[in-house]
């Protein structure tokens, strides 16, 4: 009978020959195969420590991140810092850190806390200091507080901030590190600390998760032992993370804001070509909210489009929601709230998905955001453009600018390497107000336009309305002999021009050399230099624009109602959310569904049947200039021009006159269009837009200055609606989120059969025009 099991006996004589063959070599070569053995050693406890690490500073990131952002320099004492995953939640420019000593014992952590050092603009020093350096220094100190304060400790002392992580549980005596701590600060210092708060009473359980807790002694009443030292006031929470936050991010005024995690600014959103990004919204506000994946088409998926009312009900306070994104695109995308304005209070951030296989070569991106910041919360702003009683719009306000989510007066450096080629990713998460974008004596050649690759474009800037983004190449020169700087100006050129308010003017560091005098460069105007226009732009891809088989005329107004209130139209109502998200009447109402009728008369619906091609017309006879933007699609820019003077109207309160009429030219696109999801209309101007009816979905067609859109300038593209309910299913989780708040999920927009709009808010009446005042 044949032997169940051979391969037994193999691996056993493989195991024997190999244990054989290291024997002996161990015996004539021994010096050799320990330093053999101490290498993988080293490099097994190196990437053990590295995983740990990250898992760690994931786990805490989102309790640590709103802390560490209270550390004030400039000196700063960091105990058991790890590979320095914290030292990216520090504003050390704002903070004015310039000494950061650092604590960490364990050898194999050092290498990966030096990288991560240069990248938040450190120089990395060991056990040493030198008060003669210029720049921010981190101090890498091996040893702790247990045996005694290490010498330079003690000499870098007294320090503004003491911070540290998951460190106290593992003392020895708690009270003596406190009491050294406390004499290490200087007077009205900070002692900063994230630890773990779980209580384990069962000595069998500590021996267990100790050790894999780093020894950490979970029994220990850590906030007791803090809370008996002599300091001037002390704060210790527990629990879960407020959804709102209390900031200071333009450098002047505290205001309460919209975080993630209790953490703002929100960090970047990173994925690959192909993957699917799982994001639960855990709503922890006092009010519902939604997450709009800006530019995403959602094919085949329209329900996740995150537009509150139109593809979904609002998330309410205390649920959760998990939008499932999948990234079938590239390029640089955003996300934001989609409920009333809170993307005005800090709720939106980068997401950028990335190519694995570019079609233009780089050595290494750098992303810049931008954002305009008013100090007041978006309510009160919102309520003072809509609220009756108004004979006009309020006066304007002017915003500060954020760079990466700081105080743009704190911008930090981009460092260029001469001959190699950067990648410079430009979005503006502006809720009112423009950007320009330029490094004097470089040229950007512009790749990319809201996720749309196109052909080489040499520009010496770009100008980005709100929510539009670019990708522009630029080459870094050949020589590191000076720096240059960049400049972010925030503007509004629809109000008057007010010195150090409109403009306001940013500028960061193009850092060539620590050491090199920066270039300066005489003032250029504006008009002399070349700017991004995307109706000169070509597509990558060459997919030709469709003719059009349909033309829709839209035209901006802004009215003052019988109320005093100031509403805008797009087409001949103010817009209003219907009862019944529009997605969901389009999936229930059966053939109804083609009638634009059963959206009601406030959502301003248009039907598109599978596959039409349709031109769209948007005529901007106003003085102020709007950025719109439609969801689940990117657009062919076919043709800007002036519009008629015959229908212009100069609404009160603007920076415009009849002198100030535009003299631009009519501009039709050549060659392959470019196509992206956000397009500025000037005032006075009109742009021709051509989608295809490709993608079944409810799109919202809105201008993306949140007032406007507030005071209604939007429209809803209902597209192939009969297609939608073949071929799309709304997720039940979705479905009963609405019905735990008593909204409907079927039937027209006020959620009755047919075209019964019994109950629906009475259309408001539209007086004269503002310019007719």
């Amino acid at each position: 009978m044949a032997e169940a099991y051979p391969w037994r006996r193999v691996l056993f004589g493989c195991m024997l020959v190999f244990a054989c063959w290291g024997i002996g070599l161990y015996r004539e070569y021994p010096a050799e195969v320990d330093e053999y053995v101490r290498r993988v050693q080293d490099w097994t406890y190196a990437k053990a420590w590295a995983h740990l690490g990250e898992f760690s500073a994931a786990r805490i990131a989102p309790v640590r991140a709103p802390l560490w952002a209270q550390v004030q320099g400039p000196r700063v004492l960091e105990l058991g810092i790890g590979h320095g995953e914290s030292l990216r939640l520090l504003n050390a420019p704002q903070a004015g850190i310039r000494i950061h000593v650092a604590l960490e014992p364990n050898p194999y952590m050092h290498q990966q806390l030096v990288q991560n050092a240069r990248r938040a603009g450190f120089a990395v020093r060991f056990n040493e200091v030198s008060e003669k350096l210029a720049e921010r220094q981190l101090i890498v100190v091996n040893d702790t507080l247990a045996g005694g304060v290490p010498g330079v400790v003690a000499a870098a002392a007294p320090y503004n901030s003491v911070v540290t992580s998951l460190s106290l549980c593992s003392v020895d005596d708690v009270d003596g590190t406190l009491r050294t701590i406390f004499d290490l600060l200087s007077p009205g210092g900070r002692f900063i600390f994230v630890e773990r708060a779980g209580r384990i009473k069962q000595a069998w359980a500590q021996r267990v998760v100790g050790p894999l807790l780093g020894n950490c002694q979970l029994d220990r009443g850590i906030a007791q032992a803090i809370r008996g030292m002599r300091w001037r006031s002390v704060d210790v929470s527990t629990g879960g993370l407020p959804g709102y936050v209390q900031v200071n991010r333009d450098g002047y005024n505290n205001r309460r804001a919209i975080g993630v995690n209790g953490a703002l600014p929100i960090p970047p959103v990173y994925v690959d070509h192909g993957d699917t990004l799982h994001l639960t919204v855990n709503n922890h506000l006092d009010e519902p909210t939604t997450i709009h994946s800006h530019g995403i088409f959602h094919n085949g998926s329209a329900y996740m489009d995150g537009a509150s009312m139109i593809t979904q009900c609002g998330i309410p306070p205390g649920e959760s929601f998990t939008y499932h994104i999948y990234a079938e695109q590239t390029g640089t995308y955003w996300l934001h709230a989609h409920h009333k304005a809170q993307q005005a209070d800090g709720l939106r951030a980068p997401f950028i998905i990335r190519d694995t296989k570019c079609p233009y070569e780089y050595d290494e991106e750098v992303l810049i955001s931008l954002e305009d910041w008013y100090p007041t919360e978006s309510g009160t702003k919102m309520a003072e453009v809509t609220a009756p009683g108004s004979t006009g719009p309020p006066p304007p306000t002017f915003p500060y600018g954020l760079i990466n989510g700081y105080n743009g007066n704190n911008s930090m450096p981009i460092r260029f390497v001469p001959g190699k080629r950067y990648r410079i990713r430009v979005l503006s998460m502006s809720t009112t107000e423009w950007w320009k974008f330029s490094i004097p004596g470089h040229k950007l050649e512009v790749i990319e336009a809201d996720g749309i690759m196109s052909e080489p474009h040499i520009v010496d800037g770009l100008d980005l309305a709100p929510a539009q983004r670019y990708s522009a190449i630029v080459t870094a020169l050949d020589t590191d002999e000076f720096n240059y700087i960049y400049n972010c100006t925030l503007y509004a050129d629809f109000v008057p021009w007010t010195p150090g308010m409109n403009p306001r003017v940013y500028t960061g560091l193009v850092e060539y050399n620590a050491h090199a005098p920066t270039k300066q460069y005489a003032f250029s105007d504006d008009r002399q230099l070349a700017w991004a226009t995307d109706i000169g732009m070509h597509a990558l891809d060459s997919y030709p624009m469709p003719p059009a088989d349909r033309h829709i005329d839209l035209t901006s107004r802004l009215y003052i109602t019988d109320d005093l209130r100031n509403l805008r139209t797009l087409d001949t109502l103010p817009y209003i959310e219907p009862q019944v998200p529009t997605l969901f009447t389009a999936m229930t109402t059966g053939s109804l569904a083609m009638d634009p009728r059963v959206y009601g008369p406030q959502a301003q619906a248009f039907v598109i049947p599978h596959m039409q091609n349709v031109e769209i017309t948007i005529k901007n006879i106003e003085g102020l200039p709007h950025a719109m933007h439609l969801h689940h699609h990117a657009f062919y820019i076919a043709e800007r021009g002036p519009v008629d003077p015959a229908e212009i109207e100069i609404a009160p309160g603007t920076n415009f006159t009849p002198a100030d009429l535009p003299r631009t030219t009519r501009r039709r696109s050549t060659g392959v269009p470019m196509r992206r999801d956000t397009i500025t209309v000037p005032a006075f101007e009109y742009v021709k837009l051509r989608i295809r009816g490709d993608l079944p979905s409810t799109a919202f067609l809105h201008c993306h200055t949140l007032s406007h859109n507030v005071a209604g300038l939007a429209a809803t593209l209902v597209i192939a609606p009969d297609v939608l309910q073949r071929t799309q299913r709304i997720p039940e989780d979705l479905i009963h989120m609405c019905l735990r708040q008593g909204i409907r999920v079927e039937g027209n927009a006020v959620g009755n059969h047919g075209l019964d709009f019994t109950g629906l808010p009475p259309v408001p009446i539209l007086g004269p025009t503002a310019a007719d005042n």
